[in-house]
């Protein structure tokens, strides 16, 4: 799961990191666990496959949760909008923005 959640976020330095033969293993294994070819799908492909969350990709997906459980604290800031008053909450998480409209 590691690997390919590393591989996710930069193929070309993981790739660049493998010999040729730990390369063809980590492509193997993820045509065979996953149904995913990595040179061919690409990282975006791959993406997409883990937040759907279908088959092996649930195991996938846990794998990034905890690890964004354990590193990340998000920080909450509250805002009012103009014009008619709304709360909104904005959560900061690296590389991501979630802006929840409160009622």
């Amino acid at each position: 799961m590691r690997e390919v959640l590393g591989w996710i976020n930069d193929p070309k330095t993981v790739q660049a990191r493998m010999s040729t033969e730990q390369w063809d293993a980590f492509c193997h294994s993820c045509k065979d666990k996953f149904k995913f070819q990595p040179a061919k799908d690409g990282p975006l492909r791959a993406a997409e496959l883990m937040g759907g969350r279908q088959d092996n990709w649930q195991q996938v997906w846990n794998r990034f949760r905890e690890g964004k459980a354990a590193t990340v604290r998000p920080k909450r800031e509250y805002h009012t909008v103009s014009g008619p008053k709304m709360l909104c909450s904005v959560l900061s998480i690296p590389r991501a923005l979630v802006i929840s409209r409160l009622t």
